[in-house]
């Protein structure tokens, strides 16, 4: 429960501050379940697109609906390879810079899907575009057995890095901005191990990391 709370505050803190510095922005939620981060964000002026799986959005316009104009939900299949194109995301380089957020999806991906999905990213977003997303390390692939929670699905851990290189190898104009470890404040333990095992994996073992376009 708390490392659910702490990455949602990490991804609306990320938000936030992208909305500060682009007021008429498009934020894009892939992977949306049942969130609702405009309900911190929306600043009058911003637009955003909610988006899942067909079953999922499905689910969420029967029991959360778009809340205005500037507010859309949208299928969202990321193994398609025009998924950037069916959200209608810019188609130019030279177009505002867009704020992408995926939270809970990325490890349960084919290490394929996602180092096409950051390819797709890096190629088509404008300059200062912003892709917000969490993941496990490498050591979770295949173990979602051991986790608390997942261990009641049917689902598995598929992807995590082995290096922090390998969030940027998908496309030469990709950046890593940020790397937030969730769990640090959790306890002492936490706080000691989490520096720890970066130090000698070279990675976190959970993290939100935020990935940045240049020009």
């Amino acid at each position: 429960m708390y490392g659910t709370l702490g990455r949602t505050r990490r991804f609306r803190d990320q938000a936030q501050e992208f909305v500060a510095h682009h007021p008429d922005a498009y934020v894009c939620n892939l992977g949306c379940g049942l969130s609702d981060y405009l309900q911190w964000i929306d600043n009058g002026r911003m637009r955003m697109t909610d988006a899942d799986l067909p079953e999922v959005m499905a689910i969420r316009r029967e029991i959360q609906p778009a809340w205005h104009e500037r507010h859309s939900l949208a299928e969202l299949d990321l193994t398609a390879p025009d998924w950037w194109e069916r959200l209608g995301l810019p188609t130019s380089r030279d177009d505002p810079p867009v704020c992408l957020m995926s939270k809970g999806v990325f490890m349960y991906l084919e290490p394929s899907t996602v180092n096409a999905v950051l390819a797709t990213f890096g190629e088509r977003a404008p300059a200062d575009s912003v892709f917000n997303f969490d993941v496990m390390c490498w050591l979770a692939v295949g173990r979602a057995k051991h986790h608390t929670s997942v261990k009641h699905t049917d689902a598995e851990f598929h992807w995590g890095p082995r290096r922090l290189g390998d969030l940027t190898a998908p496309h030469p104009r990709l950046a890593l901005q940020a790397v937030h470890q969730v769990m640090g404040s959790y306890s002492l333990f936490y706080k000691l191990l989490q520096p720890a095992f970066k130090a000698a994996t070279g990675v976190p073992f959970y993290a939100v990391y935020t990935l940045w376009i240049g020009k």
